[in-house]
């Protein structure tokens, strides 16, 4: 009994050897790129590209790699599954058209590598660097991307990119994108969490997300690095996605939680932004803001309805004008509404200090109901009022009219003289 006790622990040493040889094995064989299988085409780059080619020189029976490089090395057509790639650097590999199953490259470098046409399902990249590469038409489903790093290559003046890919319900979190690291053209991501990134040096060209949450996030906020032609279906940004960001695109039915400022470029529909921050949007259709807002400015507003603006703070349209806006109610610092065209618009419970006109401001058939002018009215140029409605609309006696900076004498349809009300 004695002799099979003492017996147990050097059989697992023996197995923990066996084990531990066969890791360095393969370890060695990444690090001196020896051939075990496949074939090769010539003696810089060994092609795999027959079926099986990718077991035969790593095996099958072992899913894991330590250490070492894959250098120069080309996978097209391979399948491969429940392999674990660890710490392993990948130095100027072409992978075209393989299936990835299961697989996870954990610490991986990717250094001038290409992927290209390959599939993804339920793989995972931890602690990833991806440096100089060029990925296009690859799709990715289920899996994650976990603390990854795009990084550039001081040595390429080209700025690497990812193209026409897909992401399908997965995750991707802590991503973090260098300045001048990549360019990501024309990807579709679908139904994907991401979380705790930073893209404020990333550009950004015809992406598009369908039914993605957004989660802790910085958008680019340099106007050197191209954001452009971005699309946002379905969308849900939990925290504030945009501020002092270059940020914007093609919003449509998409949700703002954050309470903080929201100032973005591009069309909005059916837009929800949470009450509490500023909005500096540009056109914006078929929405409804409740609740408070500090700051409100769109430069186009279609059927859209703003519940309040805060003591003290301002209102702005610009160039595009507004069809069927309300704002119902108002304490502001100034009021500017740009020489546009207004139309069915009605603002109602206002308490302004400074209401500025543009030049040929226009407005049809819209209702000032309940409007206090209490500093200052500023006109840069007529201001037409067509079937309009005045309905205790005011502005306490002595408060100055101006054209531009000068003062001037201007008359609201509604008086008689400045600040009186006709009977």
């Amino acid at each position: 009994m004695t002799s099979a006790l003492l017996s147990r622990p050097s059989a697992r040493r023996n197995t923990l050897r066996g084990f531990m040889a066969r890791i360095s094995l393969i370890g060695t064989i990444l690090a001196t790129g020896a051939s075990a299988g496949g074939k090769s085409k010539s003696t810089e780059v060994d092609v795999l590209d027959t079926p099986g080619a990718f077991s035969q020189k790593y095996g099958s029976r072992w899913k894991f790699t330590l250490w070492g490089t894959i250098q120069k090395e080309t996978w097209k057509h391979q399948r491969i599954e429940d392999w674990s790639f660890l710490s392993v650097t990948f130095k100027e590999t072409w992978m075209d058209s393989n299936t990835f199953e299961r697989v996870t490259f954990r610490g991986c470098t990717f250094d001038e590598s290409k992927m290209n046409h390959s599939t993804f399902r339920d793989c995972k990249f931890i602690g990833c660097t991806f440096k100089g590469q060029r990925w296009i038409e690859n799709s990715f489903s289920g899996g994650n991307f976990q603390n990854c790093t795009w990084r550039s290559n001081p040595i390429s003046p080209d700025i690497p990119a990812w193209e026409h890919n897909t992401f399908d319900s997965l995750e991707m979190d802590q991503l973090t994108v260098r300045k001048r690291a990549s360019y990501w053209n024309h990807n579709e991501f679908r139904k994907v969490k991401l979380s705790n990134f930073d893209f404020s040096q990333h550009g950004m060209v015809g992406d598009k997300f369908h039914g993605c949450e957004f989660r802790n996030g910085t958008w680019v906020r340099t106007i050197n690095t191209l954001v452009c032609d971005l699309e946002f279906h379905d969308c849900v940004f939990f925290e504030n996605p945009a501020e002092g960001s270059q940020f914007g695109g093609d919003f449509e039915n998409v949700v703002f939680k954050g309470a903080n400022d929201l100032s973005a470029w591009g069309s909005f529909r059916r837009l929800q932004v949470a009450s509490g921050g500023a909005l500096d949007l540009d056109r914006v259709e078929s929405s409804r803001f409740p609740g408070v807002h500090p700051y409100v400015a769109f430069d186009t507003a279609i059927d859209v309805v703003v519940d309040d603006v805060s003591k003290g703070g301002r209102f702005f349209i610009g160039k595009g004008g507004a069809k069927n806006l309300t704002v119902h109610k108002a304490n502001l610092e100034r009021a500017y509404l740009r020489g546009a065209v207004y139309e069915n618009c009605l603002f109602e419970n206002w308490e302004v200090q400074e209401f500025w006109f543009g030049k040929d401001a226009t407005f049809r058939n819209c209702t000032f109901r309940n409007i206090h002018i209490t500093k200052e009215v500023v006109v840069s140029g007529p201001v037409h009022f067509e079937g309009c409605t005045f309905e205790n609309m005011r502005r306490d006696p002595g408060v100055p009219s101006f054209l531009n900076d000068d003062p001037g004498d201007y008359l609201f349809p509604f008086e008689s003289a400045p600040g009186v009300n006709k009977p």
